[in-house]
This record gives structure tokens, sequence and C-alpha cells, in this order.
């Protein structure tokens, strides 16, 4: 069976300051990556599974599930045996545990909550169309994922398979649903439970999902410099959006890194810990936490990522005749990182 790559809180950063004043170059940079071609938005139609999977009854229950197997292909098995873990359709006992999922009193009050704040996703399919459309501009060969929204009972907020992408719209029904401090999810994870971080996340994870990892190295630059990539990518596809969802920052904590730019570099440098390759020491930096270790509780979480994020623009701008292709097909990040010539100013 093929594996979903499941993404909870993606792990991230995003652009602007301490790259010697150029800030506002950058961001013209970054609307002409793609813009050098025409875009076409793409037909996007997102398909609401929640809807049809609660649509499945106890009688018809064999008619039911084959009808969402002929319709959403492997995905339905996915769903079923990794999302929500109820087992394979296979096994005796699957319908007694649908039957009881669907008819569970907190389940159905989550569907409805999703269901009244979500009554169509018309607005989130036109702007998938056109965050598409450059991406196929970028990338002619490529190949879109069909897009699904979903109810992951609160596991996941984005799920990839090869040929598929869901949205967990229950991840995304604002700080004050109650079903989030109930589920005891702490708050820096609530802060990010918004419907207006649903594009930039559903885009990341397709990133991600589709430019691995594969670099040699595995140091801490190169995991930095690999999700820098990542971001640029993303903010290529969706100029348009706030750095802060980008970065799924809030403001107070974007703020707080391009105020201490210069020490966030220093930081790394005197600790002489760019090439370490310590696997605790990445995720010191790059997990998504309340903070970073190592720095102020006032500081955001995912530092090495928003530094890495940093380094790549200044790459790219200094480098203006490399392609997005080139870019994310690049798997000497240590290149990258030597040509970046990313220093931040003192302030």
């Amino acid at each position: 069976m093929k594996l979903l790559k499941l993404f909870i809180w993606l792990i991230f950063s995003t652009l602007l300051c301490g790259c010697g004043g150029t800030e506002n170059k950058v961001e013209d940079r970054i609307e002409a990556t793609i813009s050098e071609k025409k875009i076409t938005p793409l037909k996007v139609d997102i398909e609401r599974f929640e809807n049809d999977l609660f649509a499945i009854k106890s009688e018809t229950f064999t008619n039911d599930t084959m009808r969402l197997v002929k319709k959403y292909g492997n995905f339905f098995d996915l769903f079923s045996s990794q999302i929500i873990r109820l087992g394979n359709r296979n096994e005796p006992i699957f319908k007694q545990n649908i039957i009881h999922f669907l008819e569970d009193p907190d389940v159905d009050e989550l569907y409805k909550e999703v269901k009244k704040q979500f009554p169509n996703v018309n607005e989130l399919q036109e702007k998938a169309g056109i965050a598409f459309g450059r991406y196929h501009a970028a990338f002619p060969d490529s190949s879109i994922p069909k897009i699904y929204t979903m109810m992951s009972a609160l596991n996941y907020n984005i799920a990839i398979s090869d040929s598929s992408l869901a949205i967990g719209l229950d991840m995304y029904l604002g700080e004050s649903f109650k079903f989030y401090k109930w589920r005891q999810f702490e708050k820096y994870k609530i802060e990010k439970m918004r419907k207006d971080l649903i594009m930039s996340d559903m885009l990341r994870g397709f990133c991600l999902a589709t430019f691995e990892m594969k670099a040699m190295q595995q140091d801490l630059i190169s995991w930095m410099i690999y999700h820098g990539k990542i971001l640029y990518l993303t903010q290529q596809l969706i100029p348009e959006e706030t750095k802060e969802n980008i970065l799924s920052y809030n403001p107070a904590h974007l703020k707080w890194c391009e105020e201490h730019a210069a020490e966030i570099w220093a930081h790394f440098i005197d600790q002489k810990i760019f090439f370490n390759s310590d696997f605790k020491l990445r995720t010191a930096y790059i997990n998504d936490g309340p903070f970073t270790n190592g720095f102020p509780k006032e500081s955001p979480a995912r530092i090495g990522v928003w530094l890495g994020f940093e380094i790549v623009n200044s790459y790219m701008f200094k480098h203006p005749d490399v392609t997005l292709p080139q870019l994310m097909n690049n798997q000497n990040l240590h290149q990258i990182f030597n040509q970046s010539g990313y220093k931040p100013n003192k302030k």
C-alpha cells in the first residue's frame, strides 16, 4: 500500500530582513521568477471527501464504500487505515469501526462545525488554481495532484500521497474552537489552526513532498538550506500571501527575527554548529515548538529555517539567472550557502 506523507505542523520559514538593505529588491525578484512567463490558472476541482464519507449508511455500507473507492481511488483506504486509523476495509471489523466513528457524538459535532465554517470551497479552489498555474509555468512537465478536503478527526492538517493532496478542514476552525483545548493542543499549535493558513500549509506540504531532501550532506546548514528552498518556492506560488502566513508566525515573531537577524547569525557562527550533523541539534533549530532553544522565550520556533530562507533569498538575488527548477534540483546545498553572500547588517 502506498504511504501518505503526513504533515501536522509543517516546518518553515519566511522571507525578509538582514540581507544588507535589499528587502524591496528581493520581493521584486520573488514576483519576477515565475512571471517571466504568462501564468494561466489551472482548473482545480476540490472534492469534498468528508461529505461523501458521512453519507455512508449502515444498511448500504458495502455499496457506499465501493462508491467512495471508485471516486477517490486508494485515498479512501489510506484515509481509513492511516489518518483515522480504523483499519483496512478487507478486515471483518472494518464496517463496525467506520459506523462507530461516523455515529460518535463528538465526531458528529466536529463535522457539523466543518460544514458550518466551510459551506463551500470556492475561494480555496480559485486560489489553488492560480498557485498551481504558477507551478505549472515553472515546471511544465509536472503533474498536479487531485485535491480533496477531509475531516481528519484532529489528526492531520495536510496529507499527501503520490497522486492526491488532502486538507483536514477540522484543523482550521479557529483558535476559539473548543475541541482544540479539550484535545489539549498546545497554545502555539492552536494559534495556527485558522483558515487563512490553509493555502500556505497546503503548498508547503506539496513542495516538501515533491522535492524531498536528497543531499548527501546531512548537517544542520544543509537542512536549513533545504527548508529555505521549500519556503522560497512556496512564496513564489503565492506571492500575494503575507510573510507571517508563509512562515506560520505571528507578527511579533516575524518582527523579532527581523530585529535580531544579526544576533541570530552570530549565534550560529559563534557556536560553530552549521556543519554539525547531530540529529538533536537539527530538531532544536528546525522543528516546531513554542520558541527556539538557545534563544529567548520571545523568539519563535524554527529559527534555523527562517535563517535558511534568508540565505536562499540572498543566493537567488545574487544569481538572477538561476531558474526555479535549477534551484530546487540543486542538491549541493553547501554551494548555495557559500555563494549566497548572506550576512545581516547590525542594527
